[in-house]
């Protein structure tokens, strides 16, 4: 049986195991069902295993635990915003002069320009060096809809600090009202590439976020000695990633979503040796840990930074742990949480 099902959160964070229906009148459990094809923000068809009711589970909503793909899109980002601006491209003459001021990610601005706004009486915008394309704004868009829905109001959800005249700490934000935008939209994608801007250009304009912020751990303070290194897969849930980290009785902990500024992420393809998760691990040397959070499918394992994160760890000589939420792993435990590890790891290949 396939019906085609919407999840309350977002495509990327599609987590099969984790989807559950809610409990309805003729759903007396949650259904078993394995996730073929994600066909949109929020949309996703899946195979039944036991329902006999196929035609019912259609168009029916899904819950999700939250997990770090949603937390990133949807909290971090407006909380650490210092600038965001919102421009009109009217048509492939202003994409184009945008696409060529690009650095050579497609999606860092090289040097200062001004484009137009969305609302004529603000005739054009100043974009500055370093600002980021994000997603463009549509009716259709899902990405970050409660905040967008807040219109002007946003900016109250931006928690970075303003430059003051005192030279108190701040975070180089001057921005004070948000840019004009129309009534319900959201984004689209969370990072649109520069092709979709030329073609939607060519075909009636768009309007298009770009932004300027900081890490989440710039919100809370200067800098502070890391004592753990965490590893982990981004779609495990929250919920069982705090659990972990309180098994494991970590103090100061370096994690790549709360550490790493979300607006502008790096390129980590250039040189390894720069990338910020080596260098993390290469400041704990002789003085941390690091603290793998594994789930009973020992997911995190199969996620290429991951298993980058674990050679890391040997060739630097730092401590290494693995933690589920219930304690750490003893491969002779009798729990069924350790067992199911234990298994999957002995089981598991790398080249998955």
């Amino acid at each position: 049986d396939f019906a085609c099902v919407s999840p309350v959160t977002a495509s990327r964070t599609v987590n099969s195991r984790l989807m559950r229906f809610p409990r309805a009148g003729w759903i007396q459990r949650a259904e078993r069902m394995e996730v073929l094809n994600v066909l949109g923000p929020r949309s996703v068809e899946v195979q039944i295993g036991t329902s006999q009711y196929p035609a019912l589970l259609a168009s029916q909503k899904l819950s999700m635990p939250l997990n770090m793909h949603k937390l990133a899109g949807e909290l971090l980002i407006p909380l650490t915003t210092v600038e965001e601006r919102v421009v009109h491209i009217r048509c492939l003459s202003d994409a184009q002069l945008l696409v060529h001021n690009l650095y050579k990610d497609k999606r860092t601005m090289r040097n200062p320009m001004s484009l137009p706004a969305y609302d004529s009486r603000e005739a054009w915008i100043h974009i500055d060096r370093g600002m980021a394309i994000h997603g463009s704004l549509s009716v259709s868009g899902s990405v970050r809809r409660p905040y967008w829905s807040l219109g002007a109001q946003r900016i109250n959800m931006w928690r970075t600090r303003v430059v003051s005249a005192s030279n108190a700490w701040d975070h180089g934000r001057k921005q004070l009202v948000p840019d004009t935008i129309p009534d319900g939209v959201a984004e689209e994608e969370q990072w649109i590439s520069t092709d979709a801007i030329l073609e939607r250009a060519s075909n009636g304009g768009l309007l298009l976020v770009l932004r300027r912020g900081v890490s989440f751990s710039e919100l809370l303070h200067r800098g502070q000695k890391i004592t753990e290194f965490i590893s982990h897969n981004w779609s495990g849930t929250s919920v069982d990633l705090i659990r972990t980290l309180r098994a494991a009785s970590v103090r100061c902990a370096w994690i790549c979503t709360l550490a790493i500024n979300q607006h502008a992420i790096p390129s980590l393809g250039s040189n390894i040796g720069d990338s910020p998760f080596y260098l993390a691990l290469k400041g704990m040397h002789g003085a941390g840990r690091v603290v793998m959070v594994l789930d009973e499918e020992a997911t995190a394992l199969t996620r290429i930074w991951c298993v980058f994160e674990v050679w890391v760890s040997r060739s630097l000589r730092l401590k290494f742990q693995m933690y589920l939420p219930s304690g750490e792993l003893n491969f002779f435990a009798n729990d069924e949480q350790s067992r199911k590890a234990t298994r999957r790891l002995v089981t598991l290949e790398l080249s998955e």
